[in-house]
């Protein structure tokens, strides 16, 4: 999440990036799939609207928005459905027509 795109190491055992080049004892390594360093949105939600959030939409809501000092009139409703019942699954479908149905299940 910090544009880190480069790094240069002796080992190349770093999760998300892959060896390109090396000289030595020294690694080349690059992840492609990093976030930019700077970057302009208008998905923002106001921070008295995003305070008022609770754990888990709190953290659902700040991947998706951008909190801002002040008032927006952007909205957001966090996509996250809360499971009363936990023994019971989950049907997850996609445009191919394929389903998969995963259980959820309770341990303490």
């Amino acid at each position: 999440m910090m544009g880190i795109q480069n790094v240069l190491r002796k080992d190349s055992n770093l999760y998300g990036y892959q060896e390109v080049d090396s000289k030595g004892k020294y690694k080349l390594l690059k992840n492609k799939n990093v976030f930019p360093i700077v970057y302009v949105t208008s998905d923002t939600l106001s921070e008295s609207k995003f305070d008022k959030l609770f754990y888990p939409y709190n953290l659902d809501t700040i991947y998706n928005r951008t909190i801002v000092n002040g008032k927006t009139s952007n909205e957001y409703a966090s996509k996250m459905k809360l499971i009363k019942n936990l023994d019971q699954s989950i049907l997850i479908q996609n445009k191919k027509k394929t389903k998969k149905i995963i259980p959820i299940y309770f341990r303490c």
